[in-house]
């Protein structure tokens, strides 16, 4: 290596090193000379690898590692080494799953096909979802000489790939290639799958591989070259494809947001906390949580030493200085009922001490819907912000919310103790929902389970109509399970555009609400105006009731002003109310399945009680059933209550 400055700092001395030292250039000669150095062990039963040819087993010798020599070059390849080699014009790479002497003693090697980002888009994957030194992990084998090597190369885990990149002692000029990394493996069915790159993993997928390649004979006659397709099955693999959750981190359409998340995460744990917010945003549905957590997750897998994570749903929880109870309970789990025995004043002090005063790891505190802690005085929001503005905090905040303009919502002295980075979630394209699609059915090998055109007529719909991801899902489920009850072994285009005019009417939860009293309708009603409020997907029970409360008192306007009357205001009045939708309403549409009550986190109060005035201390959330959204809601309220548009307009204003 050349000499450089000892005094030049080691920045410096990397880029000056990188310049100064020439490139070494791949191996372009093939190796000439090759001596076996370790006989493979066999056993006495039948190998795997045994081939037919011309109704003649033939057998082969069998070696661990060999030594291969081209002039003063010399390398030693073993079983589950990776290497390139030549393929005609083209270089490929894989991993050896044997090296072996066949009858005219010439000696070969079983390669497993390690496909590159460009072999990738050959396969119609798209460039984003494949990163520049990605390889995927295959069960393809291929046989070639082993006069055809090149040369030896490095795969490593994606953590183990993002820490020596990020060491700046590595002089990555001399290293003539830079390594690889690996973290999916690609299936029969063409889909990618999350992958572990370990000894055992590989050792697995090696004998896999060879159980393909070299089947034997007996093996051979009993396994059919493609199963049958049973048309119903078919139909349940999409209809498991397509739940949700179903999709295991992958989220087509949305690597650049989670690139900009990953690079704000990982800088903030390399420096130890982050002044900065990142606030995520975006319409519901567009994968905002989804993407946040999956890079999370990737990070900590690559750093999980130094991190630690907390994530709180702002909507869970009965009131919003409950945020500090939560946090602490997460980050201090071997003492649990330190956090209900305290004030909100002690818990705010011991989570700005476990933040501040103790060192290691970094924490990500992941706060979604976020928008519900903001009260009149924005004091909730002040104290976290107060928490990532302290000097020794090792701490970094990502807030979510479905609105835009939150930071600017933000008063003066709140805003002022952070800075804030954006990252930005756009509804779902037509080609962004189809893939989604596809991908969800090609990884369940369900995808002749739908027409072509049904599914692009759904992206297209879907993306007219907002974008959500979970509506094409469930247009989707709904048009597999009109197949079903008429025995239709595909879903076509008729079914589709069928499944989305039908879906509500034939939804066994909005059919229920005709049948609802006027007050049931009501309280959906004001469910519905606080939804829409916040943008959300869950609201408090408080809220609702709250909500429930001015809806009525807008009905009862609207009587007395036809009889010349004045509506009730009394205190006594607003407890009947409230009773009546929490005793009776509520539990009566959760038994029907529009609604689900669930309760706060661990550790909160949740028994919903009352003050005088109707201030609610609960820890309930309400959300629509599973087969119901807001729009549905909506349309089966303006059917069925006469009153619903003009309740509507009114009790917003």
């Amino acid at each position: 290596f050349p000499q450089v400055d000892p005094v030049t700092p080691p920045r410096k001395k990397r880029r000056l090193t990188a310049q100064e030292t020439p490139p070494v250039t791949r191996a372009q000669r093939r190796f000439t000379h090759f001596t076996p150095l370790k006989p493979e062990e066999t056993s006495q039963r039948p190998q795997a690898f045994l081939a037919k040819v011309k109704g003649n087993i033939r057998r082969s010798k069998r070696f661990q590692s060999i030594r291969c020599q081209e002039g003063q070059r010399e390398l030693i390849i073993e079983v589950g080494d990776v290497v390139q080699a030549e393929l005609g014009k083209h270089r490929i790479l894989g991993e050896i799953c044997q090296l072996i002497q066949d009858e005219q003693k010439e000696l070969k090697m079983v390669l497993r096909h390690l496909l590159g980002r460009s072999e990738m888009e050959l396969r119609n994957f798209s460039r984003e979802a494949i990163q520049e030194r990605e390889l995927v992990d295959s069960k393809e084998c291929l046989e070639l000489p082993l006069s055809t090597l090149l040369e030896k190369v490095i795969v490593l885990t994606e953590e183990e790939f993002l820490e020596f990149m990020e060491d700046e002692t590595i002089d990555l000029a001399s290293l003539g290639t830079r390594p690889f990394f690996c973290r999916h493996q690609l299936e029969s069915s063409d889909s990618l799958w999350s992958a572990e790159w370990n000894d055992e993993n590989r050792r697995k997928r090696r004998q896999e591989a060879l159980r393909l390649f070299r089947p034997d004979e007996n093996v051979v006659s009993k396994v059919p070259l493609a199963p049958s397709t049973n048309p119903k099955e078919l139909l349940m693999r999409a209809a498991t494809a397509l739940k949700a959750g179903a999709a295991n981190g992958d989220l087509p359409g949305r690597e650049t947001e989670q690139e900009r998340v990953m690079d704000f995460l990982r800088t903030s744990v390399k420096d130890g906390g982050r002044k900065e917010v990142l606030y995520v945003s975006g319409v519901p549905g567009t994968g905002k949580t989804a993407s946040v957590l999956e890079v999370l997750r990737r990070l900590q897998a690559a750093r999980k030493p130094q991190v630690q994570s907390v994530y709180v749903n702002a909507m869970s929880l009965a009131t919003p200085s409950a945020v500090f109870g939560e946090i602490w309970r997460q980050v201090s789990s071997d003492k649990p009922s330190k956090s209900r025995e305290s004030t909100e004043a002690e818990v705010r002090d011991l989570v700005r001490k476990a933040f501040t005063l103790n060192k290691p790891p970094v924490t990500i505190l992941l706060i979604d819907e976020v928008d519900a802690l903001l009260t009149k005085a924005q004091s909730v929001l002040y104290q976290i912000f107060d928490l990532v503005s302290h000097p020794s905090a090792r701490l970094a905040v990502v807030a979510i919310a479905n609105t835009m303009d939150l930071p600017e919502r933000l008063l003066p002295r709140v805003a002022s103790r952070i800075g804030v980075r954006r990252v930005s979630f756009n509804a779902y394209s037509r080609d962004q929902l189809k893939e989604i699609l596809v991908k969800r059915l090609r990884a369940q090998q369900a995808l002749d389970a739908f027409q072509d055109k049904a599914l692009t007529i759904c992206a297209a719909r879907v993306a007219a109509d907002g974008g959500d991801a979970r509506k094409a899902l469930q247009v989707c489920r709904r048009a597999i399970e009109a197949c079903l009850s008429k025995g239709l072994g595909q879903v076509n285009f008729e079914e589709m555009t069928g499944a989305q005019a039908d879906l509500l009417q034939l939804n066994p939860a909005a059919m229920a609400i005709t049948g609802l009293p006027p007050k049931a309708q009501q309280l959906l009603l004001a469910m519905v105006l606080e939804l829409r409020k916040q943008s959300a997907h869950v609201v408090a029970v408080h809220k609702v009731l709250k909500r429930f409360q001015a809806v009525l008192r807008v009905k009862e306007r609207m009587k007395a002003t036809e009889v010349d009357g004045e509506p009730p205001r009394d205190d006594a009045w607003n407890m009947r109310c409230w009773d009546e939708g929490r005793h009776d309403l509520i539990p009566r549409l959760q038994a029907v399945g529009i609604i689900t009550l669930n309760k706060c986190a661990e550790g909160e109060d949740t028994k919903d009680t009352t003050s005088s005035n109707g201030t609610a201390h609960g820890g309930s959330v309400l959300e629509l059933g599973q087969s119901l959204d807001v729009e549905d809601l909506v349309q089966a309220l303006s059917e069925s209550l006469d009153e619903a548009a003009q309740l509507l307009d009114a009790a917003a204003s």
